[in-house]
């Protein structure tokens, strides 16, 4: 009995900081924090929201991209936002914030526009999108980093910035036409 406490108390920690939707999550969080712990809230929110968004853009190109640099480089970046989502939802579960598992509307209308662009315009408005998208989390991050309040979630930002730097290069140094 104790070995499946054991096993399950993680997991349904894990899912219980997990929020359907990101205004529901939101909300839960505004009510639950504020001072410091809302400001720790609200980095995890964006940040997961915006790896969320780099991960889906990722999936996508592994079966829209024209070529096969961008889908290499889709496939290559695919495993670190998953990473990078599962250490958002310890992070998160360790301070009790909720989490969206779904895109919030803004981030859903940028995965639409790519969704729905022409074929022949996939490539270079993934790479576009994914350069801001990544743009912005390291700007995020390094904001946080500098002006955070919380050791852990600083050490994460720097963890964040340390993994998609390097993606955010090879993206960068695909050859759009």
């Amino acid at each position: 009995m104790k070995r499946f406490i054991l096993i399950i108390l993680p997991i349904l920690t894990l899912v219980g900081c997990q929020s359907n939707t990101y205004y529901a999550a939101q909300s839960t969080n505004l009510q639950r924090f504020d001072g410091w712990q809302e400001e720790n809230a609200t980095f995890l929110m964006e940040a997961n929201d915006l790896t969320l968004l780099l991960q889906n853009l990722s999936t996508l190109a592994m079966t829209e991209a024209n070529t096969r640099e961008a889908y290499l480089a889709a496939e290559a970046a695919y495993p670190e936002f998953q990473n990078l989502l599962l250490d958002f939802k310890i992070e998160a579960a360790a301070r009790r914030i909720k989490l969206s598992s779904v895109l919030s509307q803004d981030n859903d209308l940028i995965y639409q526009q790519l969704r729905t662009a022409k074929k022949d315009d996939f490539d270079r408005l993934y790479q576009k999108i994914v350069i801001q998208k990544i743009t912005d989390l390291r700007d995020l991050s390094q904001e946080y980093t500098l002006k955070g309040h919380n050791d852990g979630l600083i050490h994460f930002s720097e963890k964040i910035i340390s993994t998609i730097t390097p993606l955010h290069e090879n993206i960068k140094a695909l050859e759009m036409t």
